[in-house]
């Protein structure tokens, strides 16, 4: 396992170590857990401003958003026929989310 120094301000160390204490975990533990989660939460974010570019993108092109109209139906009869509790072609939302 790789080391790392990094500088913290004094008020940041204090709220680290009374965490610390409640939770009778480590400093690094912590930090480590808190790291992940925001590289991870990072990386979420750019996977989904990357789904977003791309259904704008085909949203735009007529012909491949009819293409993807088209798709997406057929995947919804499959699911309504798969049986109960599945999603039915028309239950299609209007609201489209990657115009918010």
């Amino acid at each position: 396992m790789s080391s790392l120094s990094l500088r913290l301000p004094d008020e940041l160390v204090a709220r680290l170590d009374q965490e610390a204490s409640r939770e009778q975990r480590g400093r690094s533990e912590i930090l480590r857990d808190a790291l992940d989660r925001y590289l991870t939460e990072k990386q979420r974010e750019r996977f989904m401003a990357d789904m977003v570019r791309e259904a704008r993108m085909v949203y735009g092109d007529p012909t491949a958003r009819a293409e993807s109209l088209q798709l997406a139906g057929q995947f919804l009869e499959i699911e309504a026929e798969a049986g109960p509790g599945r999603a039915s072609s028309t239950e299609l939302s209007p609201k489209q989310w990657w115009r918010q």
